[in-house]
């Protein structure tokens, strides 16, 4: 069954990830740590058809090597059970990659790049993250990137993927000239929450708030009405989505694309 035909509502993804926390528990026993839930299914925007299941898993940190093969094992097994309608991210941590100094250099490609996203990933636990399970874990355990940490993030975040672009210019190009609705929605979404990030030093990670905190924290945003199209474009699960809208939200994504390009990864556009 294709994933556009599986059932892909908010009680399955539910579904699947209890079905892999039970599978991570039974398989791997004292060698887990934490497996964490983030993202749409933890902020209440979950669109069926539209997100994943942004889950965090941590291993301990004796566990052996073989013990990511297990992790990767269980997450198939949990798609498949339930007719693989929504995926169920890929992302699995030691205390070390978490732990300061994180990492600031590596291979470009795309089996790295949970390793750059090292304090992104620790922001959205802290901002919203929920504890599926673990062995006496706490979210407080984790170390909380500060708003200077976070600017140099941006920058090897920023310079990842200038580099992974230039080893697929074929894909990026196609990417840029026509950008899907939902790629679009997306990309104009997640600058909006660094955007909200720089301009308060808060975060609000949830995409169908954001376009709203912007509005009443930050009045001068450049690009409100395009945080604003694309929640609306995004809580549609980037369907029916009408010819002028598409226009408008390809206009918009270059736009932001063109002005972060030129400005620093902390700067804020304001209006004049």
């Amino acid at each position: 069954m294709e994933r556009s035909q599986a059932d892909q509502s908010e009680s399955v993804a539910r579904s699947i990830l209890a079905h892999y926390a039970d599978c991570m528990v039974s398989s791997l026993g004292e060698s887990l740590e934490a497996v964490i839930l983030c993202g749409s299914l933890a902020t209440g925007s979950y669109v069926p058809g539209e997100s994943d299941i942004d889950q965090i898993t941590i291993l301990r940190r004796e566990a052996v090597p073989e013990a990511e093969a297990v992790v990767r094992k269980c997450r198939e097994m949990a798609m498949h059970a339930r007719g693989g309608g929504v995926n169920l991210a890929d992302v699995v941590y030691r205390p070390e990659h978490l732990d300061r100094p994180w990492r600031t250099e590596w291979d470009v490609r795309p089996e790295t790049k949970h390793l750059v996203t090292v304090p992104e990933e620790l922001l959205r636990i802290h901002d919203h993250g929920q504890v599926i399970y673990s062995r006496g874990f706490q979210i407080s355990d984790l170390p909380r990137p500060t708003i200077e940490e976070m600017v140099l993030y941006q920058a090897r975040w920023r310079n990842w993927n200038a580099q992974y672009q230039e080893m697929h210019p074929e894909f990026t190009a196609s990417v840029e000239e026509h950008p899907t609705p939902r790629v679009a929605a997306q990309s104009i979404l997640s600058r909006a929450i660094w955007h909200y990030y720089f301009a308060t030093g808060r975060t609000c990670f949830n995409k169908h708030r954001v376009a709203e905190r912007l509005r009443c924290d930050v009045p001068r945003y450049l690009f409100q009405d395009a945080a604003d199209l694309a929640t609306r474009v995004r809580m549609r699960a980037s369907r029916d989505v009408l010819e002028d809208e598409l226009r408008a939200l390809r206009s918009w994504f270059r736009a932001i694309r063109e002005w972060c390009g030129a400005h620093p990864v902390e700067a804020v556009p304001s209006a004049p």
